[in-house]
């Protein structure tokens, strides 16, 4: 890609952003190391989310773990601290299509539904110390939306959205500036036009 196109596409995606509204919340984020602060809600598919989270084992900080791999495709998983479960309700959109749903140390309480265009994921996690999670891969679209829920102390009794502190992403453990958060295939943001 040309040198002055790529400044021309990095401003149109921060513009994009910037138009878009910011969801607020007041929560307690769980310690842990911080991870990198994406610039941008939007994360390219092929480099920020490449790889397994470095922080990823069963009890380790709090959060989704959400990541690509080459060729097993895209794993989105949960784990916390011993003593410190929560329970995580997340919606996956995309305009492609949801294939290859495999459940990973999923137990009788959680559950999760894929609509019948293979559209929409829905998931609800109730994890501990070890792991729940899905393995997917998406054919076709410019990118996915994603959206989670907690039921963290500081929600008042019921769920409420979970910080973006608690996003790792990739191998470089990145954490995007808004939840829902957006993974696009391409640096342009896309996807925000068509998930929106």
């Amino acid at each position: 890609m040309r040198p002055g196109y790529r400044s021309l596409v990095t401003a149109l995606g921060i513009a994009l952003v910037a138009a878009a509204p910011t969801l607020g919340w007041q929560s307690r984020a769980e310690a842990h190391p911080s991870p990198t602060v994406a610039s941008t809600p939007f994360v390219t598919w092929q480099s920020r989310v490449e790889g397994q989270p470095s922080w990823f084992y069963p009890g380790s900080y709090a959060g989704v773990y959400f990541w690509h791999n080459e060729p097993a495709g895209l794993s989105l998983q949960t784990t916390d601290p011993t003593g410190q479960p929560h329970e995580y309700q997340g919606t996956l959109t995309t305009d492609g299509t949801i294939n290859n749903l495999t459940p990973v140390q999923l137990e009788s309480n959680d559950t999760y539904n894929l609509g019948p265009a293979g559209h929409v994921l829905q998931f609800d996690f109730h994890t501990a110390d070890e792991i729940d999670g899905l393995d997917f891969d998406i054919g076709g679209g410019t990118g996915l939306k994603l959206g989670v829920q907690w039921d963290d102390s500081s929600c008042g009794g019921g769920l409420c959205s979970m910080p973006t502190s608690n996003f790792y992403l990739g191998a470089g453990d990145v954490s995007a500036e808004n939840n829902p958060l957006w993974v696009c295939r391409e640096d342009n943001g896309a996807c925000l036009r068509n998930l929106p």
